[in-house]
């Protein structure tokens, strides 16, 4: 069975439990199926049935793995009767470099209301975030890493690594800064498990460190990326303080991304085309292009 089937067997018989209010066989469902599946699967529900089987999602991790993967049309339309506070609480358990792209596909009078519900509930960590642009470096970043100081010894960071940075995301980089917590070198974690443990983390870090700015475009970050083959790009302020990482997976996305606004382009339809529902709208930007094509070919 290919996706496309895929999709529309997991389709129908979520229309059928739905049309019975079979909640539990859905829930059932859900836990066996891929997020990015349960989103590709809402562009095969109508409008009341994506909002009732979003609502019985009951897990809020999961529900904000699924919100990220909706396109903008979808995202709209569901999140356009969603009290803020609940967008709110859903937001906090998205990954936190998907918050900005998340909040960037919707209208801006939603987003605002969003922003000051957060502003509001004082979530510092997601204002933070949100007050860089959605396609820059810091509304991209992971503000999660590992930052050791310079003057420790391996024995002392890997003791440290233990206690406080169980969760990380990336940790094949392990950031070396200095009392100001300005960014300085780097290490993997490799070299810090192979060399004897009193040796001081300045002695065996790289200090030609390949880094990028909060306002740094993101394709200049993913060109970054694959120049120099990194897993992570750190992210610094113009103090050269730490704030964050790119990871590669949010380089794949951005990648994505280009290529399909680029072949929109190619096909005249411009980058707006794939968020524009109106058939007006679509036929008007294509229109010029068409008619160019026409001439041409008489």
């Amino acid at each position: 069975m290919n996706t496309n089937q895929s999709d529309r067997a997991i389709a129908s018989t979520l229309k059928r439990l739905l049309r019975r209010n079979a909640r539990g066989s859905i829930q059932n469902i859900i836990k066996k199926t891929h997020p990015a599946d349960i989103a590709r699967v809402f562009s095969l529900l109508s409008p009341g049935q994506q909002q009732k089987l979003f609502n019985w999602i009951h897990v809020k991790a999961l529900r904000g793995q699924v919100l990220t993967r909706l396109d903008p049309n979808h995202l709209q339309a569901l999140v356009k009767d969603m009290p803020p506070a609940m967008m709110a609480r859903v937001l906090e358990q998205i990954p936190q470099d998907d918050v900005a792209a998340v909040m960037s596909r919707l209208p801006a009078d939603t987003a605002e209301r969003i922003q000051q519900q957060l502003k509001k509930e004082g979530n510092l960590t997601l204002q933070a975030l949100l007050q860089f642009g959605p396609n820059s470096a810091g509304g991209i970043m992971v503000p999660e890493f590992i930052a050791l100081q310079k003057n420790i010894s391996a024995g002392e960071a890997i003791g440290v690594l233990q206690q406080d940075y169980r969760d990380v995301e990336m940790p094949f980089y392990l950031y070396v800064v200095d009392n100001r917590d300005r960014l300085c070198g780097v290490c993997s974690l490799r070299q810090l498990v192979t060399v004897p443990a009193e040796t001081s983390l300045q002695d065996i870090m790289t200090t030609e460190v390949v880094s990028v700015r909060t306002d740094t475009d993101q394709e200049d970050v993913a060109r970054v990326v694959d120049r120099y083959s990194l897993l992570a790009v750190p992210v610094t302020d113009e103090n050269l303080q730490l704030q964050g990482i790119v990871t590669v997976d949010d380089i794949i996305d951005i990648i994505r991304d280009e290529v399909t606004e680029d072949m929109l382009k190619m096909a005249g339809a411009g980058s707006d085309y794939a968020e524009t529902k109106s058939v007006l709208l679509n036929t008007r930007a294509r229109l010029p292009w068409l008619l160019a094509s026409c001439a041409g070919g008489l």
